[in-house]
């Protein structure tokens, strides 16, 4: 008579795989191998049909059908994957300890726990939300007050041209405030192009109007847009194409294709607003006639607005010579641009000065230089 079967309930071991013959432990300490089904992956559970212990009465069943066919159901039975030591044999399951009252969601201690956790959630959760309204909302917050081609976190411009050839998309001349790379709008500052903040920044998208371009006269020709310098008479720049011929001081069509017109302020002609920077077109002779004005300001629009510019007109209007250009001594005592006390000559760089006179402690010979009316 075939020996009679029984069936118990097994777990995929970890690393077995469908298919494969796999060593098990009985509870009574017999091993057995059995193929992993199909289908199934580690940790899942599986039924198959082993012998009766030796010396245990099976279940009664009629003789004469064949075991294939009749399966005597024991109680399920738990297997260990052979080669683990005994002591890590899963011990029988006790039946699970009554719930301690209070242990859910709204008492006891897991209810502090959840509500604390929600808190920080919810906490979390309000202050991403206010950092994208203020960061992210159009024109809120930062510098440049939400103008085209400014940075969003200071007041500077973005350069006129630029390019950045480390980034896909960049490598071509760009004008303002881009996204070239696919990504937010975001802008060169300074040559180089480098650290945020400082080469570079996050900006509002176009090109920002240059200094000056809302008061056409605050920016003689042949001076520079944002910075209290002026052209060269005569330069040129070997590093680019187009500029390695003579150039006289801020040509209309700049002579690499940029669209803002700019020239070289010294020989290096290296960083913007030091070396170089965006001009009026036109050269300083075409407006180097000034005037004396006593005891007063320039009137809008002829103010010598450069340092250069004081120097030149010194010269026109002391051919005698001059004790030299001081800079800055009276800032707040003195007009914005070029001045004189006898032939001490000064210049205030300082555009937001209210100052409409001179110090009554200077010569009776004071007063302005300014460019001369048409």
């Amino acid at each position: 008579m075939a020996q009679q079967q029984m069936l118990i309930t097994l777990h995929v071991p970890p690393g077995a795989r469908p298919g494969q013959v796999w060593p098990f432990y009985l509870p009574d300490d017999r091993r057995i191998e059995l193929p992993i089904p199909d289908g199934l992956r580690p940790g899942d559970p599986f039924s198959a049909q082993v012998p009766y212990p030796p010396g245990a009465i099976p279940p009664s069943a009629p003789p004469t059908v064949p075991v294939a066919a009749v399966v005597a159901v024991a109680a399920p039975a738990v297997a260990v994957a052979a080669g683990a030591p005994a002591r890590h044999r899963p011990p029988d399951i006790a039946p699970l300890p009554p719930r301690p009252k209070g242990d859910g969601f709204f008492g006891g201690k897991v209810v502090g726990v959840h509500w604390g956790k929600l808190v920080a959630v919810l906490v979390a959760v309000v202050a991403v939300i206010v950092v994208v309204v203020v960061v992210v909302a159009p024109g809120g917050g930062g510098g440049g007050g939400g103008r085209a081609g400014y940075c969003k976190s200071q007041d500077t411009p973005c350069l006129a041209s630029w390019s950045d050839p480390t980034l896909a998309g960049c490598e071509t001349t760009q004008s303002g405030c881009t996204a070239c790379d696919g990504g937010y709008h975001w802008c060169c500052t300074r040559d180089g192009c480098q650290d945020e903040g400082v080469g570079w920044c996050e900006c509002h998208e176009g090109v920002a109007d240059p200094p000056g371009a809302e008061d056409p006269a605050s920016a003689a020709p042949g001076a520079c847009l944002n910075a209290a310098l002026s052209c060269l008479d005569a330069w040129s720049d070997d590093t680019l194409d187009g500029c390695d011929g003579v150039q006289r001081g801020c040509e209309a069509a700049a002579c690499d294709g940029d669209p803002t017109p700019w020239c070289c302020v010294d020989e290096g002609c290296a960083g913007q607003d030091e070396g170089w920077c965006y001009c009026e077109p036109g050269t300083f002779e075409a407006a180097a006639e000034f005037v004396k004005v006593v005891d007063a300001a320039c009137a809008e629009g002829h103010v010598a607005t450069t340092l250069q510019e004081c120097e030149r007109a010194a010269n026109d209007l002391f051919p005698g010579g001059y004790k030299g250009v001081h800079v800055n001594l009276f800032p707040a005592e003195t007009p914005f641009g070029c001045g004189y006390s006898e032939t001490d000559v000064h210049f205030n760089p300082e555009t937001d000065s209210t100052a409409t006179s001179y110090p009554a402690s200077w010569t009776e010979d004071r007063g302005s230089i300014c460019r001369k009316p048409e």
